[in-house]
């Protein structure tokens, strides 16, 4: 780890919790009187103990993970549910309008 920063409002937090919780940091800052608690914690490594633990539950599940991706990517609706198809409208009829001497002029 590379760097804590730590910015109390109340004293509540103390540092060397946070060390003891994260590891021993490159360098720390620490304030005082703020409105608010801040911690800020940079250059952390992976948590490897925390994706190892991910990667065993997964191998642990991977049957039920596979069959839920088969589930999902099956296709179990093989039927239309085209319940509008059958209504038929009649399209009215187009009567053509006579054309006049005026239509002729603006042709």
């Amino acid at each position: 780890m590379a760097n804590i920063a730590l910015v109390n409002s109340n004293n509540n937090v103390r540092l060397n919790e946070i060390i003891e919780s994260v590891g021993r940091p490159l360098a720390t800052f620490e304030g005082w009187e703020s409105d608010a608690t801040v911690l800020a914690i940079s250059g952390c490594s992976l948590p490897y103990k925390k994706l190892g633990e991910i990667k065993q539950k997964i191998e642990d599940n991977k049957d039920t993970i596979k069959r839920n991706l088969k589930a999902t990517s099956e296709r179990k609706l093989t039927g239309s549910i085209d319940f509008l198809g059958d209504i038929t409208t009649e399209k009215p009829k187009k009567t053509e309008k006579k054309k006049s001497t005026r239509d002729w002029l603006f042709m």
